[in-house]
């Protein structure tokens, strides 16, 4: 039991290419959203804010800016999550996160000697 401890100490997650084919998946499905979410939100509001323009009632179209404001302020935190979760790791020092932050978030493999692990084509 002692061994399996220590084998799992020393092996390194991220590193494993299984791991980060796995994490080049999740890589792609996290950039869609990080890109396609805050776009739906502006859509939308903008969409709201038209159609409340279109009536006569002056109080519509000062709630569908309110909300239009605070679409864009959620749309631009979505996007800017892994910046904003970089810094506190970093702030914090955690450097065991880094590889598979990396992979997931930036779509930088550890090993550029396979192409197959290249996931920002």
């Amino acid at each position: 039991m002692s061994n399996l401890v220590y084998f799992l100490a020393d092996f390194d997650f991220c590193a494993d290419p299984n791991t980060q084919v796995l994490l080049g998946i999740v890589h792609k499905v996290f950039l869609a959203v990080m890109i396609v979410v805050p776009l739906i939100l502006l859509f939308i509001g903008v969409f709201d804010l038209a159609r409340a323009a279109t009536e006569k009632d002056e109080s519509n179209v000062k709630k569908a800016q309110q909300a239009l404001i605070k679409k864009a302020i959620a749309g631009a935190l979505v996007f800017l999550v892994p910046f904003i979760i970089g810094v506190l790791m970093s702030v914090l020092s955690q450097e065991d996160y880094k590889d598979c932050f990396d992979i997931v978030v930036w779509g930088k493999a550890q090993r550029s000697d396979n192409p197959s692990l290249d996931f920002n084509q």
